[in-house]
């Protein structure tokens, strides 16, 4: 009989990296959505470069990445300061309806810098952060004539166990 869930404590680690550069989103249907299979039981590190898009005329939500818990943590030795990350950069959206870009679950470095968002129509709201807490920066984004119920919402709901 085999198991077919990994070794949360002394599996490998596995880092994933997801690049999206200089590509033109245009009338579509739908978004951008990380699913993941066993995420409670993840030993694997997500790095997203997401820079120099345009996303325009979609429908439906653009971005919403749910990030999984690592459980690396008990071996302290090897794991310090390794997370997930996000880096969304240099990026237009623009003219959108059901607008929606969230960054929900496991602890993540993120970076939004330099994005141009007008002229959306939000489901909810334009940017939404929740799960464990997020070490972001968000600097020189231009933000005009969005219809949202907010513009930016944070709601971290426990903290990482990284002593």
């Amino acid at each position: 009989m085999y198991d077919l869930v990994p070794n949360i404590k002394n599996g490998p680690i596995g880092r994933i990296n997801i690049t999206i550069e200089q590509s033109v989103f245009i009338n579509n249907y739908g978004g951008i959505r990380a699913l993941y299979r066993y995420h409670e039981h993840s030993n694997t590190l997500w790095h997203y470069e997401i820079r120099n898009n345009k996303f325009q005329n979609n429908k439906q939500s653009i971005l919403r990445l749910y990030l999984p818990r690592i459980y690396r943590f008990a071996l302290r030795l090897d794991w310090i300061n390794q997370s997930h990350t996000i880096n969304i950069r240099n990026n237009e959206f623009s003219r959108n309806t059901l607008f929606e870009m969230s960054i929900d679950g496991y602890y993540a470095q993120m970076n939004l810098t330099k994005n141009l968002f007008q002229d959306n129509q939000c489901r909810q709201g334009l940017f939404r952060m929740s799960g464990t807490e997020k070490d972001f920066f968000i600097y020189n984004n231009h933000v005009e004539r969005n219809t949202a119920d907010y513009l930016f919402e944070m709601e971290a709901k426990s903290h990482a166990d990284n002593d």
